[in-house]
């Protein structure tokens, strides 16, 4: 996962009022001195997932507390991945008035701040594009005014600053004050969305060294603390999980029968906790690996409050629990979720809050193997270090910086490496120790870069990945453009690309495609790519989903939005239609040419004056025709390597019949049948929904080069499913419901569809054609081999290697429930069976998309962590590695 490279991610936390007088009083020895700033006048403990539309934490009964600071600091503890505008963290309020507000927020992935009275602002301030905080990390925000000005701090790293004096008594007359929302006199409004650990409000203006210091964690000395647990096996005892040793661990009976699964730690002492951070077992099982979680805090031992819970990746890295609490003693880690129903712990950390200048330990540190002589090291930046300082194999190298290359490695060997920041203060603490082996023969996989991802390109989201490789040999990365967001269509969605020309390891800067106007969830949208190219004539074809503004999946209406002559119907707001002709002429129901004529970019003219655009959502004013409201299937091409492309042409006349509401692509990638009857024939996965909004998958395909296309039948029809024969227009059984679909060529020039599927099976579904789509066998199976979390698949064929094997390279989330474990499966008989797979990342995976490259290496485009769309290439050989 790429991670944002200004502010570090270490988590950290701000509640800081007890540990202060734990300091004066001397009941905190051995912790190490730290520029803390006074004790805050506010302090809450959150520990909260807000839902962005009506959670909030009231205030209000605290504004006398605060309401007279003319100046002071405001720090929080904050994870979201949200997008949208305006998320509040904190916020003061004269709910009388419309716009009399002091607010800090998430707006659009910045930190932003503002305060204004009677609708005139005092201090208006964004963070800058570079320093976005809806990465799903946690971040920890601090706010400062005083006479020197306003500034925010992210993660302990100066953000941005203004010239603006004004705080809390700015507002007149506040009468309410939250976390988690606004109100003004119209109610609520600016729900956050995510997770608030901790806010605080101080009455000084924090220093940088303060600010850095209230975003920095220090562990507690395991020494200092003892452990114990509900069960352990002899051997494997609690203290073995606070030993610094990460060979060994606390582990249940391996009998099984400690289904409490609890590690409780007394630390010694009272503590204010920022996190706890839960090394896993390092040897090669997984048992006893904790995947989901609850842990407690108590001041005796006795009365225990659960302060967070939640769940962790099932594999070997550091992971991190952001844990708000005072007063607390003893610690309790409880394991809903064990591999194997078993506990296990190599190291367990706790953390307080306060650092002492020197940098905190860098995040992130990850080591991926590229090849049999070489491991790509990397990590997160640190704030307030200058230099780093990594350990390999026990030897310091001194002045790197991420990513590292460690190379000249022994093939299938094993590296351990741990990496600490340094600044004119001193040399901060090593990292969590991470490992990787060298791969072996001729095996490689890059390490995953980003291509598209939150707020590049000027972009909140990106989703729906679509991937070729041209017979040129240049890639092309498919790809929707979410300006606001990453919701689905109603939104504004652009279709946009980007090219490599020497196999993925550049890339140019992005093509925006289609744009339709409007902007927001209410602008018109194109979704869900797909790509292929005419093997004969060179042309490159994108097909891609259009729906007008306000219009989506589920508003979709019945019908193709074209007459019986193909010409696009329009409505005006009355319901009465009209259809639009060559030049932009417009017709009336009784066939009479009217004065409103429609331009290439859709806008609308009554004579000499302009009447609004048909692809914008109704009340937009001005307005007078409006495309029907339905989804158009559209296409592209180019004849220049994708260089330059056409405009859309609409297909719904040729392949959507009057009964469908919604009709789409796979999305991923077409095909052009190689052999057989059909060599030739360009296809294309679509599915479609019925007027009871049923899904059905299929293919539309061209036997003249893309000039014109035809609809084949669903494997739904004349499928039996409990004794009753299937039709997809009349069909009315969720669990028949084929979707999302990707096909491949099978020997005899035939084709096999894999669908996404609402199938209680879990498994992908699969159908076969012989006469290239037109028709389809009547028995959909469901593959064994590979699970289904109701998410998009890739497949495609890999050359003929000339051994009489045929290859298929499959890929999607290999789960059963959540979209995770992006896994790379390869056939050699055709997609009969699987015999190798590989797991690309365990973590966060979504749709994806493969294909070949002319080197014989594979291309994979992928959903990844955090909104990001990671591009990786390897080889068959990596596949094959056990």
């Amino acid at each position: 996962m790429k991670e944002n490279k200004l502010f570090s991610p270490v988590v950290q936390v701000l509640s800081l009022a007890l540990v202060l007088w734990l300091l004066g009083s001397g009941l905190t020895a051995g912790l190490a001195s730290a520029a803390l700033p006074a004790a805050p006048v506010l302090d809450y403990p959150v520990n909260k997932t807000f839902n962005g539309t009506a959670d909030f934490t009231d205030l209000t009964s605290d504004i006398s507390r605060v309401s007279g600071l003319a100046q002071g600091s405001i720090a929080a503890k904050v994870r979201t991945s949200s997008g949208a505008a305006v998320k509040t963290i904190f916020s003061l309020s004269d709910t009388k008035d419309p716009s009399s507000n002091m607010s800090l927020t998430i707006n659009g992935g910045s930190l932003y701040f503002e305060n204004r009275e009677n609708g005139v602002y005092a201090t208006k301030l964004n963070s800058p594009a570079s320093s976005v905080i809806n990465d799903g990390n946690w971040h920890t925000v601090v706010l400062t005014v005083g006479s020197g000005g306003t500034a925010m701090y992210i993660d302990g790293a100066l953000s941005v600053t203004d010239a603006s004096t004004s705080f809390f008594p700015n507002v007149k007359t506040p009468d309410g004050m939250w976390i988690g929302r606004n109100a003004d006199n119209g109610g609520g409004q600016w729900y956050y969305a995510g997770d608030i650990a901790l806010v605080q409000v101080y009455d000084k203006v924090l220093s940088a060294d303060e600010a850095l210091a209230v975003s920095t964690d220090r562990a507690l000395a395991q020494s200092a603390m003892t452990a114990s647990a509900s069960s352990f096996q002899t051997g494997n005892e609690p203290v073995k999980a606070l030993d610094g040793n990460t060979g060994t661990m606390w582990h249940t009976l391996w009998s099984g029968t400690d289904t409490t699964r609890e590690l409780t730690l007394n630390l010694g002492g009272a503590y204010s906790l920022s996190k706890l951070t839960y090394l896993p077992r390092q040897d090669s099982s997984a048992n006893g690996t904790i995947t989901s979680y609850e842990i407690y805090t108590s001041a005796d031992g006795t009365t225990f409050t659960k302060s967070v819970s939640g769940t962790w990746a099932n594999d070997k890295t550091l992971k991190t629990a952001v844990v708000a609490a005072n007063g607390v003693r003893y610690v309790k880690l409880k394991a809903l979720a064990g591999t194997g129903g078993f506990a296990s712990a190599a190291e367990i950390g706790v953390y307080v809050p306060g650092g002492d200048g020197t940098p905190p330990s860098p995040g992130g540190l990850s080591a991926k193997a590229t090849k049999s002589s070489e491991v790509y090291v990397s990590w997160n930046d640190s704030a307030g270090a200058t230099a780093y300082d990594l350990e390999a194999d026990g030897t310091v190298i001194s002045g790197v910086t991420s990513p590292y290359l460690h190379t000249g490695l022994a093939a299938g060997s094993t590296h351990t490496y741990k990496i600490r920041g340094r600044n004119s203060r001193g040399t901060g603490e090593w990292s969590a120790p991470v490992s990787a082996a060298t791969l072996t023969g001729n095996a490689f996989k890059t390490v995953p870069t980003a291509l598209f991802g939150p707020n590049m390109f000027g972009s909140a989201g990106y989703r729906i990945p679509s991937l070729f490789t041209t017979s040129k040999g240049t890639l092309i990365a498919g790809i929707d453009q979410r300006i606001p967001g990453n919701a689905d269509s109603p939104n504004d969605i652009n279709f946009a690309i980007r090219r490599s020309t020497d196999g993925g390891q550049t890339w140019n800067s992005i093509q925006v495609l289609i744009d339709y106007p409007g902007s927001g969830y209410n602008g018109a949208s194109v979704i869900d790519s797909e790509l292929m190219q005419d093997p004969a004539t060179g042309t490159l074809f994108a097909l891609v989903d259009h729906f007008p503004g306000g219009y989506g999946f589920g508003q979709a209406k019945a019908g193709t939005g074209f007459d019986a002559n193909g010409n696009k119907i329009l409505t005006d707001n009355s319901g009465a239609a009209y259809t639009l002709r060559a030049g932009g002429a417009v017709y009336n129901s009784a066939g009479a040419v009217t004065t409103y004529t429609v331009r290439d970019n859709g806008d609308v003219y009554n004579g000499a004056t302009y009447a609004g655009n048909i692809y914008l959502k109704t009340g937009i004013a001005p307005e007078s025709l409006h495309e029907y409201g339905t989804s158009y299937l559209q296409i592209i091409q180019s004849t220049d390597d994708g260089l330059t492309w056409s405009a859309p042409v609409d297909l719904n006349a040729q392949v959507k019949a009057d009964w469908m509401k919604f009709m789409g692509t796979g999305p991923g990638n077409g095909i052009a049948i190689g052999s057989g009857p059909h060599a030739g024939r360009l296809v294309f996965p679509v599915y479609y929904t019925n007027t009871g909004g049923y899904q059905s998958s299929a293919v539309i395909y061209s036997d003249d080069h893309g000039k014109t296309w035809k609809r084949g039948e669903s494997p739904n029809d004349g499928r039996v499913v409990n004794g009753a024969v299937l039709n997809s227009q009349t069909l009315n059984v969720s669990t028949a419901q084929l979707t999302e679909d990707a096909v491949i060529e099978v020997a005899g020039g035939g084709l096999k569809m894999f669908m996404r599927n609402t199938s209680a099976q879990k498994r992908v579904a699969v159908a076969t054609s012989s006469d290239g789509g037109a028709t389809w066998d009547d028995n959909v199976t469901f593959d064994a081999a590979l699970p289904e979390p109701y998410c998009q698949l890739s497949a495609v064929n890999f050359p003929d290697l000339g051994d009489g094997k045929r290859r298929v390279l499959f890929s999607n989330p290999a789960s059963t429930g959540s979209r995770t474990n992006g896994t790379v499966r390869l056939s050699e008989d055709g997609s009969s069976t699987w015999a190798y797979s590989k797991v690309v990342t365990p973590g966060s995976y979504s749709y994806s998309s493969l294909t070949v490259l002319p080197d014989k290496s594979i291309g994979l485009l992928y959903e990844g962590e955090s909104g990001e769309i990671l591009f990786t290439r390897f080889n068959l050989d990596w596949i094959k590695t056990p």
